[in-house]
């Protein structure tokens, strides 16, 4: 076994002191970054537009757009496996 003398033993425990101070900083930054906007961004055009569709699904049974209040046409409406998962929140509303 290899002896350390006293100055190389200090400076491995200087290493090994900055390595988990290190790490305790960063999973401080990483929980703190994580809680920073619990209430999230607004929604984008795209998610929005899905969950229409998915409430117009919902409550008329209608797997598509309103148009001046009536059913639309199918038209840029999301993939059904998009959407799908909306509806069997209709189970849970209730």
């Amino acid at each position: 076994m290899k002896s350390m003398n006293a100055s190389a033993i200090e400076r491995q425990l200087a290493v090994n002191y900055r390595r988990i101070v290190t790490n305790i900083f960063l999973a401080t930054l990483l929980v703190l970054l994580g809680i920073w906007n619990l209430a999230g961004p607004g929604m984008w055009w795209d998610e929005g537009w899905t969950l229409s569709v998915a409430r117009n699904w919902i409550e008329r049974g209608h797997y598509g757009r309103l148009l001046d209040g009536q059913l639309a046409p199918p038209g840029l409406e999301a993939a059904f496996r998009d959407t799908a998962h909306f509806w069997s929140y209709q189970y849970e509303q209730f």
